[in-house]
């Protein structure tokens, strides 16, 4: 073959070689043949959350967190009949990026599981996967390496997530009260969790469930930063294109609630338009000023933990108010708006603030 042969045919071959490898570099990360998401910017997305723990057979309640198997699957046949089909964390975060799968549903739930317990494996697992449905388990490595008899070992973590219906999720190093720490112990908890997870069970991990729902800007920060993409609360509510996604909100279900209250925090619509300051997560202290803008709703009222905070108008939607005097052991304080919005619709917005006062790590 002469020179010039070689030239015409190798470097047309090369370009081509170059061109799908960076194809296949950018390409991202779906199932094998599972088409990518369709970005749709004018979809609309409305998503809840639901969390579970326990779900034992008995009368033990564990502190009100058991939910018994009976109960859990009238839960899902419930949610069934009612049209919702459950989706993954990628499906979620595509689609509160406006990017949407072919088999995206049109009343789409994310169904989450805590701590790994061994009732997740026993009765959630094939619950799940006799409706077709799927979940996700928030892990924290320290508990699974105890010998605690109720929480599942590596091995029957692994052996669980085989079939496809449980995902996984960070849900820390040791579960502890985040905001309460100092950045270094924060960084630790969610660095070492997600380093862990991913070597143990061969996974990515993108999502984190704040133990106790508990989190303040250093948190959101130091998740960002450690890699997660996406990061769940305990408000309840639902979650929509607005949504931050490291505030994304969650009911939480516990021994007494019933199928209509479990459709009640369901129906929840995510309050878009009602803008809260101090922000979540801020620091606050008592006489201190609040201020919503809540143009399209009415009826707004305000509570600090159990103390309502007076309200006043200053046009526009506008309100004010001064956080209240309030004693707190922990330096954690939910405060909560509830308002309707034109059509009636009850409206319920939650918030996590921090003491001033008690709360000592501020680095």
């Amino acid at each position: 073959m002469s020179k010039k042969t070689f030239r015409f045919l190798f470097f047309p071959l090369l370009a081509v070689c170059c061109l799908l490898s960076a194809v296949i570099a950018v390409r991202p990360f779906y199932k094998t043949g599972t088409a990518p998401p369709t970005p749709d910017e004018s979809r609309a997305v409305s998503i809840p959350v639901l969390c579970y723990h326990q779900t034992y057979e008995g009368t033990k309640t564990f502190g009100g967190y058991n939910v018994q198997p009976a109960v859990f699957e009238a839960q899902l046949q419930s949610l069934i009949e009612k049209g919702y089909r459950t989706i993954t964390l990628r499906q979620m975060e595509d689609a509160l990026a406006g990017r949407f799968s072919a088999d995206f549903p049109e009343r789409p739930i994310l169904l989450t599981f805590d701590d790994g317990l061994t009732s997740q494996a026993d009765v959630v697992s094939p619950l799940l996967a006799k409706y077709g449905m799927t979940g996700v388990l928030f892990l924290y490595p320290s508990i699974i390496e105890t010998k605690n008899a109720y929480y599942m070992r590596w091995d029957r973590v692994r052996e669980v997530l085989k079939n496809g219906v449980l995902e996984v999720g960070s849900h820390t190093l040791t579960h502890p009260k985040l905001p309460l720490a100092g950045r270094a112990e924060i960084r630790r908890q969610l660095v070492e969790s997600k380093r862990i997870l991913e070597e143990k069970l061969g996974v990515q991990i993108r999502a984190l469930a704040y133990p106790f729902g508990l989190y303040d800007a250093r948190v959101i920060e130091e998740a960002r930063a450690a890699g997660y993409t996406m990061a769940f609360t305990i408000h309840p509510g639902r979650n929509e294109r607005h949504t931050n996604p490291f505030l994304l909100q969650r009911f939480m279900l516990m021994t007494e609630h019933s199928l209509q209250t479990l459709h009640h925090y369901l129906e929840l619509p995510a309050p878009a338009r009602i803008r809260i300051h101090p922000e979540d997560g801020s620091y606050i202290q008592p006489a201190g000023e609040l201020r919503i803008e809540a143009a399209d709703f009415q009826r707004v009222r305000v509570q600090l933990g159990s103390r309502p905070i007076a309200l006043n108008g200053t046009g526009h939607g506008s309100l004010g108010g001064r956080f209240p005097a309030y004693r707190t052991k922990t330096g954690l304080l939910y405060l909560t708006v509830y308002a309707h919005d034109v059509s009636g619709r009850a409206v319920q917005r939650q918030l996590l603030y921090l003491d001033r006062a008690l709360h000592l790590p501020r680095d």
